[in-house]
């Protein structure tokens, strides 16, 4: 019998699972986090369908399945190296997820009989004590490598050396870009899902495409049609516009050009809010769909750092400014439904600081029969 554990975790409304044990053993000649990704799809993929998928997952399920370590291109160790995957496949970056899966490895050791592991488990683990204490802030620094490069993450700690739930972790991005103002043709409106609600005087669009370790189309609510972008009952209204929006754009030739060697990964429908949170200067709301369609429940850690840097990049952040994103589910959180975003300038790169909360919500042991037809393996409804 197949035996997996993980622990499973949200970060303003939207799962992370986080698998430490039970993961195959991989080839020990793999170095890159690339090369065990891409293993890992060829290999052993039906361990993410019976994580992620029904009926032991969900289509909104995530998961960060954490690898044994590698080594970055300039021959740094990163403290622990994840892959993210869901129901439809694997990401290059995850943000909500890194939220999650720092507290967990600043707590694992109290979380887990680290002594039952197995040895591969153990080493994937990174030790809490090569983590950079700051005694003043009550912070523990370390690094997460991810298939887009190496995060930087600061985890907030009591004074037990737990994790402080009260306090947001965070973490900077890998480099970002964006180029803005980008107008497309809205497709014909003999379709199933209409985008606008008069195409007749909507055929473009206007939005920026920004990287924040994936791909984003950000473009207002309004381009759709979409007056009340909070109205939870419309919801699933706003999602199919937007999946049928990222679907078109991923047939336009210049976004597949811009997007290369990658892929568009999700649409942002945004809009402004008033009242920003203590601390933050400008408070906005985004709906998020990725990949196949999902819809992101936190306002999505990546589409945070590309709407920042494109708002850098236009001019209406500076450096340093701090802005308060939600999703359309997040709102009701108040402050811990949001992720804040800043930019910070290294050199000439433009990377984003993004700070969020993430929770605890179980513990569990996956069994998986060998007999079972859906053992490892998974559905979609």
């Amino acid at each position: 019998m197949l035996r997996i554990k993980a622990i499973d975790m949200h970060t303003a409304g939207e799962p992370t699972r986080i698998v430490y044990s039970g993961l195959p053993a991989l080839p020990p000649m793999l170095q890159s986090l690339a090369e065990k990704r891409q293993y890992f799809r060829d290999h052993c993929d039906g361990i993410r369908r019976c994580l992620m998928l029904e009926p032991r997952g969900h289509q909104g399920m995530y998961g960060a399945l954490i690898l044994p370590r590698s080594l970055d291109a300039k021959g740094a160790a990163a403290q622990v190296v994840f892959i993210c995957a869901s129901e439809p496949g694997y990401t290059t970056m995850c943000g909500h997820a890194t939220f999650a899966l720092a507290r967990f490895l600043v707590d694992y050791v109290t979380l887990i009989d680290v002594t039952k592991l197995s040895e591969s488990d153990r080493f994937a683990l990174p030790d809490p004590e090569a983590y950079q204490y700051d005694p003043v802030a009550r912070t523990k620094k370390f690094q997460i490598e991810v298939p887009c490069g190496l995060l930087d993450v600061t985890v907030p700690v009591q004074e037990d050396g737990k994790s402080d739930p009260s306090r947001a972790a965070s973490f900077i991005s890998v480099p970002a870009s964006a180029h803005l103002d980008i107008s497309i043709d809205l497709p014909p409106p003999d379709r199933t899902v209409p985008l606008t609600d008069n195409e007749a005087k909507n055929d473009i669009m206007t939005g920026d495409l920004a990287y924040g370790g994936g791909w984003y189309f950000i473009t207002p609510a309004a381009s759709l049609g979409i007056i009340d972008l909070s109205n939870l009952s419309l919801l699933s209204s706003h999602q199919e516009k937007a999946t049928a929006l990222l679907q078109h754009l991923r047939t336009i030739p210049s976004i597949a050009i811009s997007t290369h060697p990658d892929s568009l990964y999700g649409v942002i429908l945004s809009a402004p809010l008033s009242d920003p949170p203590e601390g933050a200067t400008q408070s906005h709301l985004g709906l998020c769909v990725f990949a196949s369609g999902q819809l992101d429940r936190s306002p999505t850690g990546g589409a945070v750092v590309a709407r920042q840097a494109a708002a850098f990049v236009r001019g209406a952040a500076g450096e340093g400014d701090r802005f308060a994103y939600y999703s359309p589910t997040s709102l009701a959180l108040g402050p811990k439904g949001a992720f804040v975003g800043s930019v910070v300038v290294k050199g000439e790169e433009v990377r984003v600081r993004v700070s969020g909360m993430a929770f605890y919500t179980g513990k569990l042991e996956v069994l998986v029969e060998s007999v079972d037809p859906l053992g490892v393996n998974g559905f979609v409804v």
